[in-house]
């Protein structure tokens, strides 16, 4: 991807970050689906729940490194 592409992909991933439409970047391997408070009462009672998936194509680490830059580093519960 070049730089320029780049830049317009990570503008386009934090505006909708920003706007709410998508969570941060995450790992599904290791940090699993972000999930609503709702979704989880929602688990809780036995509720079925279908989650609607988009995986971004795109320089994930270089991507990651501005959406941090922008929005704090992600911390984990053990931090």
């Amino acid at each position: 991807m070049t730089d320029k592409n780049h830049d317009k992909f990570a503008r386009w991933l934090n505006k909708g970050i920003e706007a709410g439409f998508c969570s941060l970047p995450v790992c599904d391997t290791h940090d699993g689906l972000p999930l609503e408070e709702w979704e989880f009462a929602y688990l809780d009672e036995g509720v079925d729940l279908c989650a609607t998936v988009v995986r971004l194509k795109g320089p994930y680490e270089a991507v990651k490194e501005d959406v941090d830059a922008v929005f704090g580093e992600k911390k984990t519960d053990d931090e």
